[in-house]
């Protein structure tokens, strides 16, 4: 499995920050590969059990899930504004971020939150419909 496979929703983005960590992940790749072979050839059982150890640790973390789901589903989004070039409403992005069952909790500050990390994330908000005063 390569790097590009354990993410599903970056498989059709190709960024200089993807290629970069690919390219990162490989010489990482290439290094445990010479140390391992090394210490088979050397007979080094204490560094087999410490890339063991690593790999197991490295594993238990990437089974874990993203640390903020949030923010992975908004990267997400944020990977498709080439394909909605103008921009989502904050309620299009809140409906594919949020369950539906809670949307309504959030609304009702305006998706205040969302907007901010929005915002950070560098995702562009279009303008949403104004509601004329009575």
């Amino acid at each position: 499995m390569s790097f590009g496979e354990r993410n599903s929703f970056s498989a059709a983005l190709v960024t200089p920050e993807r290629e970069a960590a690919e390219a990162r992940f490989k010489k990482l790749k290439d290094l445990a590969s010479d140390i391992f072979i090394k210490a088979v050839l050397e007979g080094d059982k204490k560094t087999i059990i410490e890339l063991a150890d690593a790999a197991a640790f490295i594993k238990s973390k990437l089974d874990a899930g993203p640390a903020d789901p949030l923010r992975t589903k908004l990267l997400e989004i944020r990977g498709q504004q080439r394909l909605v070039p103008r921009g989502r409403t904050i309620r299009q992005i809140a409906e594919q971020v949020y369950p539906a069952n809670v949307i309504k909790e959030y609304a009702a500050d305006g998706f205040s939150s969302l907007r901010r990390v929005c915002k950070q994330l560098g995702i562009r908000i279009k303008p949403s419909r104004k509601t004329s005063r009575k």
